[in-house]
């Protein structure tokens, strides 16, 4: 397996929505991200025990560094090439991964939101229009937006202005019941598979 070099045509390098200090490399390359992550580290025991299994122990590794970044991105591009704008109530200008550091958790995992969509601002950040969360393999719960007002809360203290930012939860499976029905009363964004594919 070739080495990944940051300046490789396949890694692109992304801005944190929150925090613009912060970057992140991702492999665009599904094929290749799923080689880096989930086969070469598993060489010896592919040649060496039964595939079944090593793939078993393999599996979450590349749900969360292959499949799940990658539907993200499929979310992000979305928002950017097909959303209506009056979706987010606004032109969107960019569509990026954001996390913040969590006081309610210190010394744990960073608050995050995959679809972060902004509007235009000239060279300066605009409106935050949108957080979301995506999951390609869940069914999305009320405990999801709920992480989602906390994020909300959290950018507010800092000074962002969040009136008229709307959550949004992003499924490659579908939504709860109670979800569903936060949509209807226009709490929540909600857009799976359907609308990812053939709406707007």
């Amino acid at each position: 397996m070739r080495r990944i070099h940051p300046r490789n045509e396949g890694v692109s390098r992304n801005v944190d929505a929150f925090r613009p200090h912060l970057i992140r490399l991702r492999i665009t390359e599904p094929l290749l991200a799923f080689e880096h992550a989930a086969v070469w580290p598993c060489r010896s025991a592919l040649e060496q025990q039964d595939t079944g299994e090593v793939w078993r122990r393999a599996r979450p590794v590349f749900d969360s560094t292959v499949a799940g970044p990658h539907f993200a991105q499929i979310c992000r591009d979305w928002v950017m090439d097909f959303a209506d704008p009056a979706v987010f109530g606004a032109h969107p200008a960019t569509a990026a991964h954001g996390s913040l550091p969590d006081p309610a958790h210190r010394g744990g995992p960073d608050a995050q939101a995959e679809v972060v969509v902004r509007g235009q601002a000239g060279a300066r950040p605009g409106a935050l229009l949108s957080v979301g969360m995506a999951r390609w393999d869940e069914v999305m719960d009320l405990h999801r937006l709920e992480h989602l007002r906390h994020l909300l809360d959290l950018l507010a203290s800092g000074g962002e202005a969040i009136t008229h930012t709307r959550p949004a939860c992003y499924s490659g499976v579908g939504f709860t019941s109670a979800l569903r029905a936060a949509e209807a009363n226009g709490h929540v964004v909600l857009v799976d598979l359907d609308r990812l594919y053939r709406g707007r």
